[in-house]
């Protein structure tokens, strides 16, 4: 499906500088976004910057239809060489995970007498497999792609609680972006590098 959408998105680049704002796909009705909508409608009457709206389909959605009527997504800016790039990179870590002993994990999760590891042993082997640190370190360098190529120069968000937010805020830091992370439309977290 993120082949189909990589196709049919066909990327304009242009390197005037943009603040992007990143929002859940299902939040775009008839071309307006629910929640930032007016912030939105603020920076163009101001005539601050351009807009560059970047959606995300949380993977629970799979709601292929309302993908392709987004007018950007993050699969446009995955290229070949960033396949192979995460890939490699999540085989290496797994491997440095699964290297060392079970014994040295509970050691390194201590406290006291008492070790954390028993209790957190499946999400840690989770969050350092394979898959699940393909899928970071692709939208990371996704996200970096992305802000490079499009000049972003301040990226928007309302909540920075999922992957998706925390691949684009980590890529923004990164590449010394400027943030903006807002709660219900309130300034939460802001960063100036």
């Amino acid at each position: 499906i993120k082949k189909i959408i990589r196709s049919k998105h066909k990327k304009k680049i242009n390197k005037n500088p943009k603040i992007l704002f990143y929002t859940q796909a299902d939040k775009i009705k008839d071309k307006k976004i629910g929640k930032i909508g007016n912030l939105i409608d603020e920076v163009k009457k101001q005539n601050i910057a351009e807009i560059y709206i970047l959606s995300y389909e949380p993977m629970e959605k799979n709601s292929y239809l309302n993908l392709l009527k987004q007018p950007n997504m993050i699969y446009e800016y995955i290229t070949k060489e960033i396949l192979i790039k995460t890939r490699i990179a999540a085989n290496e870590l797994n491997n440095k995970w699964r290297a060392i002993s079970e014994h040295n994990k509970s050691d390194l999760l201590k406290i006291e007498e008492k070790s954390l590891y028993p209790y957190i042993k499946q999400e840690l082997d989770f969050l350092f497999s394979k898959e699940f640190l393909k899928l970071i370190f692709l939208y990371h360098e996704a996200h970096k792609e992305l802000l490079k190529q499009e000049n972003i120069r301040l990226v928007c968000s309302i909540g920075a609680g999922s992957f998706y937010h925390k691949t684009l805020f980590s890529a923004a830091i990164n590449q010394k972006v400027k943030t903006l992370v807002s709660q219900h439309c309130m300034c939460i977290i802001y960063t100036e590098l």
